[in-house]
């Protein structure tokens, strides 16, 4: 019977660009990995824009910039970008590089749903089919852990969705004997963290490691722009998620405990 190590409820940029870059590490190619998610992945639905001096994701660039014009009627002046270049892609092109890696792999699955898919903006109410496809697979694998998007303020978003069907299929399994040794680990998007008293395990960020997570948030287009109900937080995705990242590592640094750059906080999951 096959064992999932990781499982990703969801395929947007972070679980896509996490990855990606498991398998080109090739340190993972000895785990198995599940991506669980209620869209297919085929059509063109947005782009992403980034900055880079690597040539990174060149073979799929869609347009790419080594000038900045800033101008007014009274001003007029030409940037050289050197050595960094202004790069943009295509949704799609994105998905089908990285799936066409996870396609040569054989430790890693590709999850749909199907209450997504109504053609529609607005998607279907989770059903039984879901949490079956999700139970079926769970049952066959077994996995040590699951990762999944513990964002709860939002009921309709994708990852509170995403989050029922995965905690409605655990909770028929609740009781099978390997779900003793299995972990459910919830962490925070862009908004707010967990309570200091409720944080099961604290993940060290290294100054490195943050810059690659904000990357990685800028790579997704609609993540550099302001959240379409922000309150009084005029704050973008990457400020709000490395902000609350730093201020955990800075609690925990006030409390005593070692400083680190930043913290990532999960709570662990225990389905009663």
């Amino acid at each position: 019977m096959q064992h999932y190590h990781y499982i990703f409820t969801g395929s947007g940029l972070s679980a896509l660009m996490t990855v990606y870059e498991m398998l080109l590490s090739e340190k993972f190619d000895d785990k198995s990995i599940l991506l669980i998610d209620e869209n297919t992945k085929k059509v063109n639905d947005r782009t992403w824009c980034f900055w880079d001096e690597n040539n990174l994701f060149d073979e799929i660039v869609s347009k790419k910039w080594n000038q900045a014009i800033f101008a007014n009627e009274k001003f007029n002046r030409v940037l050289e970008l050197t050595p960094y270049q202004y790069k943009k892609i295509n949704g799609l092109d994105f998905y089908e590089l990285v799936f066409k890696k996870i396609s040569e792999n054989k430790n890693i699955h590709f999850l749909n749903l199907p209450f997504y898919e109504t053609g529609t903006v607005k998607k279907g109410a989770i059903s039984l089919a879901d949490v079956e496809i999700i139970v079926n697979l769970l049952t066959e694998l077994k996995p040590h852990q699951i990762y999944v998007a513990g964002d709860l303020a939002d009921p309709h978003g994708t990852h509170k969705v995403c989050l029922d069907a995965a905690l409605a299929a655990i909770d028929i399994l609740k009781n099978e004997a390997w779900m003793k040794d299995c972990r459910i680990w919830m962490y925070r998007g862009a908004w707010k963290e967990w309570e200091i008293d409720h944080i099961e395990m604290a993940v060290p960020i290294s100054p490195e490691e943050l810059r690659n997570k904000r990357n990685a948030i800028l790579r997704h287009q609609s993540q550099m722009e302001s959240a379409p109900f922000m309150g009084n937080d005029e704050r973008l995705f990457w400020q709000r998620s490395e902000d609350r990242n730093r201020a955990t590592a800075e609690l925990y640094s006030q409390l005593g405990l070692a400083s680190y750059e930043a913290i990532e906080a999960f709570v662990q999951y225990i389905p009663v």
